[in-house]
């Protein structure tokens, strides 16, 4: 009995786990912690720090070298500047050692059971395509506890299908922390040292290249939802978003014109909510009008939406 777990053992996958750090001392022991203690024993860390000024590399490595048994193994990679998150993402997949590989933020939580879950997912899979395991996010607050009402990212109804058409038009929207990739695709894509906002593009170019997605029906990972520099984010967000479209645009524009205009209605929508964490009324209100009078049937299907946002800006001023 006991040559046959060990035998299992064996013949599990090594599974790498990213974790890009950057500041936070207060959450990244815990982080360590949701994987330590997943059921799946075949594991490597890889801590890359993006040059935090707080204690959260020194907590980080304690941690490391305190609770890792001779199953786990780690790496700690340390930049001597801030690269950004997408530079040293690309730098950590690069030093990766494992058939499959994980992204977790340093602040957030693996969901108990996922990696064995997706990878008994992806292991089973007949189809030659499928590269990718994704599930939905739960939100929880900084300290940890559930959201008051349970948010789910990135989910999915039952029987429907990624595509290239849903990921440009978000009806399906893709979190790497929800998902578990074959090494290879990141290796071999990586993700675009010009943006701040990485999600979106790299799942636009995963789609484009026709590799498969299976989706997985429970939670994969715990995304915190911290208030402080919101503001200062959503312009990096919109500044990227608006690097998408201008990226990729042409290229949807070849295979559908009805596409492209959905694709830059859903940049300008996005666009608009993250005015309204800027407090910014009379931009808010200028660039609301202008979306009506181009596109008045998109705004009115979302109306419930942008009430929602012009209530948030108005919270922001």
């Amino acid at each position: 009995m006991i040559k046959s777990e060990t035998q299992e053992i064996k013949k599990s996958p090594l599974v790498s786990v990213i974790i890009p750090l950057y500041n936070y001392e207060k959450y990244v022991a815990d982080c360590i912690d949701s994987i330590v203690k997943q059921d799946y024993e075949n594991i490597e860390i890889v801590l890359i720090d993006n040059a935090s000024t707080d204690n959260g590399l020194k907590i980080a490595k304690n941690k490391l070298r305190s609770c890792i048994s001779s199953n786990i193994k780690y790496n700690i990679i340390e930049n001597n500047h801030n690269l950004g998150i997408c530079a040293s993402l690309n730098r950590a997949v690069l030093a990766v050692k494992g058939e499959y590989t994980c992204i977790i933020s340093a602040d957030d939580l693996l969901s108990k059971g996922r990696i064995t879950r997706h990878i008994q997912i992806l292991e089973r899979s007949s189809k030659l395509n499928i590269t990718v395991c994704n599930g939905p996010i739960q939100t929880m607050k900084e300290d940890g506890t559930p959201t008051s009402k349970l948010t789910l990212l990135g989910s999915l109804g039952k029987n429907e299908q990624f595509s290239f058409e849903s990921v440009v038009t978000k009806k399906n929207d893709l979190t790497l922390q929800g998902c578990t990739f074959h090494t290879h695709v990141l290796k071999e894509l990586l993700f675009d040292e010009n943006l701040f906002y990485d999600d979106w593009d790299f799942f636009i170019r995963l789609t484009l290249h026709n590799y498969g997605i299976v989706y997985d029906e429970l939670v994969s990972a715990h995304y915190r939802v911290k208030e402080a520099g919101l503001a200062l984010n959503t312009v990096k967000m919109i500044e990227s978003r608006t690097k998408i479209k201008n990226k990729y645009i042409q290229i949807i524009l070849k295979k559908n014109k009805k596409l492209a205009d959905s694709f830059v209605f859903t940049v300008d929508y996005w666009n608009l909510i993250g005015l309204s964490y800027q407090g910014h009324v009379s931009v808010w209100i200028i660039t609301c009008i202008k979306m009506f009078v181009k596109n008045p049937i998109n705004m009115v299907k979302n109306l419930k939406d942008i009430a929602w946002t012009f209530r948030n800006l108005l919270r922001s001023k």
